[in-house]
């Protein structure tokens, strides 16, 4: 079971970012080829895939200070 931490103003501005980013290559994509139901839940999928893989990056940041600070007190 994935917790969520409750959302802080900062947390909301950057899902709202992210959405418009979407949405402009959505629409970028759809105007310039013919897309197929299938192609636009691809990119879709995609995206979100990508978000998905965002929600690690502050653990990975937190472990490597934490590497290094171990590092440097055995140094």
């Amino acid at each position: 079971m994935h917790c969520r931490m409750p959302k802080t103003p900062r947390g909301v501005f950057t899902e709202f970012a992210t959405l418009l980013a979407v949405l402009f290559i959505l629409l970028n994509f759809l105007g310039a080829h013919s897309a197929s139901a299938g192609t636009i839940f691809a990119i879709l999928s995609y995206a979100y895939d990508y978000l998905d893989g965002l929600d690690g990056v502050p653990q990975l940041i937190n472990q490597v200070v934490r590497l290094n600070d171990i590092q440097e007190r055995l140094a």
